[in-house]
């Protein structure tokens, strides 16, 4: 399996204190909450 970077940046305010928790496999996941001031609405979308 081929590995590589993934990259995003998220602007906002943090929720909470991020937790970091360890897998079995040796991973690393990141669980974080963000408070942002902006709001989209997909006016198109047919539900």
């Amino acid at each position: 399996m081929a590995f590589g970077l993934n990259k995003v940046q998220i602007i906002g305010r943090l929720g909470a204190d991020v937790t970091v928790n360890h897998l079995a496999s040796g991973g690393r996941v990141a669980n974080l909450s963000i408070a942002t001031d902006e709001s989209y609405i997909n006016k198109s979308r047919v539900s």
